[in-house]
């Protein structure tokens, strides 16, 4: 433990957008590359935000559109169910169909 950069001694981990979180908690540091394979196209995607129950993704293509349900690849695990609305912006939030084992998760905010 230590003191961190907000002044709180709460264990060190990934340092989220919301504060510090354990490892196995948020991967916010790096973007994943993926894939979405929807019904009628593959849309290879830039994934971040991976929590447990969502991530975000943003299409490596601006004609791309994903939304509804569709299987997401991270890296080389995968399939997973998704279902992707539109944030805005480009962007997109995929919320997983059953939630993701932490250990995904500490994968990638090692990588």
């Amino acid at each position: 433990m230590g003191s961190l950069q907000d002044g709180t001694d709460r264990p060190r981990g990934i340092v989220t957008k919301l504060g510090a979180a354990p490892a196995w908690g948020r991967s916010d540091l790096m973007a994943i590359y993926g894939e979405c394979i929807g019904v009628r196209e593959r849309t290879p995607v830039t994934i971040s935000a991976l929590d447990g129950l969502e991530c975000e993704l943003q299409p490596q293509t601006s004609t791309a559109a994903i939304e509804g349900r569709m299987d997401l690849w991270i890296g080389a695990i995968g399939p997973l169910s998704v279902t992707a609305k539109n944030n805005g912006s480009g962007r997109y939030c995929a919320t997983f169909s059953e939630p993701l084992d932490a250990r995904i998760i500490a994968h990638f905010a090692h990588a």
